[in-house]
């Protein structure tokens, strides 16, 4: 507690000097009072000849606005089968939990894994907070990233600026996997509750946000988010403001290869007595990235069963509500893009939410964009189900499949 490092290095240097197999490190009830900094040794190809093992099981700090910084900060090199595990635990943080400060590369079955932990964020004038950020990660040899069973409330907060909170933030690094590695963000719930910002400020939302942060996966590698929560009640702004389940936006080439798979499932989005403006609601945007390829036949960009249920109150303006949002990337391969089994549900006001949109000039080519089963459901408005008026069809040109699709309207 107090701030400590833990110098790896030379724990493993103490264990190879006594012959021992293997470096552990594992506190129970440890409290964060300031920053645990874990710096990994070694380097691919030159990382030390024995597995490390550190855990952190019910953990607890109680620093409110004051928290530090970060409670976990990690970086280096982790093989050989090593884990980092960050079990259960009483949290409470205002800018971050975990900061992967620069690039983590984990492999030979090696994994990094935050599961069942309670979380309380209190906002600061710092503007934003994340409960994990990363600089950049490279997963390898089924490599396993795993963030899972949280829950993290943001509650009876009101405060005089703009805030932004992440749930997990990948900002200006690559998150690469190979060879059967995944990263998963499965479970969790994110409840913003009576929250108000009090001035004319901005308030942004995001379970996931990708920026300027290229996703690789290749090799069967898999990069899930699925089973999540998030809930928005009693939310009050007087300027607009705009909720990204997930984000990837500026600046990258996405690229899922060699059966590969993101995963976008069984999420859930609830708005209730949602008072302000709002000018863009997706599941998922993908903005201004330089290109998204799902390259070969068994590559798989999956949206299946996500529910989003919002009930509206009187605005200024018309809210977008879009689950699938492509704005300004070229799309191309030979891979599959499916949108399965989502529904929209709007009850308060006519809006018009849409399914799937290719918004702003830019070309798609081959593909197979599957669309089955979807519902927009909406309160005396209209709905749409698939949106290309502005782009355009390379060549090969995608193929299109659409089937047992329904948009209707309560009233």
């Amino acid at each position: 507690s107090g701030g400590t490092t833990l110098n790896v290095a030379s724990m493993l240097s103490d264990a190879i000097t006594n012959s021992l197999t293997a470096a552990v490190f594992s506190a129970t009830r440890l409290t964060f009072l300031g920053t645990l900094t874990i710096s990994l040794p070694g380097s691919a190809g030159g990382y030390t000849t024995i597995p490390l093992q550190v855990s952190i099981i019910d953990g607890i700090s109680s620093g409110g606005a004051s928290s530090p910084v970060a409670h976990l900060q990690l970086s280096g090199f982790l093989a050989l089968g090593s884990t980092i595990i960050v079990q259960g635990g009483t949290y409470e943080y205002a800018q971050k939990f975990m900061f992967i400060t620069s690039l983590l590369t984990v492999q030979d079955s090696s994994s990094v894994v935050v599961n069942g932990g309670t979380f309380d964020v209190f906002p600061t004038s710092a503007g934003s907070a994340t409960f994990m950020r990363s600089a950049g990660f490279v997963g390898t040899n089924s490599a396993n990233f795993a963030i899972t069973n949280n829950t993290v409330t943001v509650e009876n907060k009101s405060i005089a600026f703009g805030w932004t909170t992440f749930f997990v933030e990948l900002n200006s690094g690559p998150a690469t996997l190979s060879s059967s590695s995944a990263f998963s963000i499965h479970n969790n719930t994110v409840n913003i509750t009576n929250f108000k910002i009090s001035t004319a400020n901005h308030g942004y939302w995001y379970l996931l946000q990708v920026f300027a942060t290229p996703i690789t996966l290749s090799g069967g590698s898999t990069f899930s988010v699925t089973s999540n929560i998030m809930i928005m009640a009693t939310i009050t702004l007087t300027a607009s403001w705009n909720v990204y389940i997930i984000q990837l936006y500026y600046n990258a080439a996405d690229s899922i290869s060699g059966s590969s798979t993101m995963d976008i499932s069984y999420n859930t989005y609830v708005g209730s007595a949602m008072t302000a403006s709002a000018s863009i609601i997706p599941f998922v945007t993908v903005k201004d990235l330089t290109s998204f390829t799902v390259a070969d036949v068994g590559s798989r960009y999956l949206m299946r069963y996500n529910t989003f249920t919002a009930s509206l109150l009187a605005g200024t303006s018309i809210p977008s509500f879009v689950v699938m949002d492509n704005f300004n990337t070229p799309f191309s391969g030979d891979g599959l893009i499916l949108l399965e089994g989502n529904t929209q549900t709007f009850t308060g006001r006519p809006i018009t939410p849409t399914m799937i949109r290719f918004n702003s000039a830019h070309t798609i080519t081959a593909l197979i964009i599957k669309l089955l089963r979807n519902t927009i459901t909406t309160d005396g408005g209209s709905g749409i189900m698939y949106q290309a008026a502005t782009a355009t069809f390379g060549t090969p040109a995608p193929i299109f499949y659409m089937c047992g699709c329904i948009v209707g309207t309560t009233t």
